[in-house]
């Protein structure tokens, strides 16, 4: 499985290099809501969906993924603050 993901932070360690990342899909613009659209969701019982998606959104923005990679492959790649890498998740067997 292949994962789109923002780089937050570079750190260097010893001969090693540690990236955090986040998903990109929860990097998006706020949609204002008004109070039309609020009642509206109140009233078909929607609230509780968004109340949940907003908690889990919340918990993903609040513990990034780490990753470690060697000094040189971060040189020659050159991640940086708010790159998009491609991670593939893969199951070991």
């Amino acid at each position: 499985m292949k994962r789109r993901c923002v780089v937050c932070l570079t750190q260097r360690i010893g001969d090693l290099v540690r990236i955090q990342i986040q998903p990109a899909e929860i990097i998006k613009e706020k949609k204002e809501m008004g109070l039309k659209d609020i009642m509206g969701m109140a009233m078909g019982g929607d609230m509780e969906k968004m109340q949940k998606k907003l908690q889990q959104e919340a918990v993903l923005m609040q513990s990034p993924d780490l990753i470690t990679i060697p000094y040189d492959e971060w040189k020659k790649y050159g991640y940086k603050l708010d790159d998009i890498v491609i991670v593939t998740l893969e199951q070991e067997e």
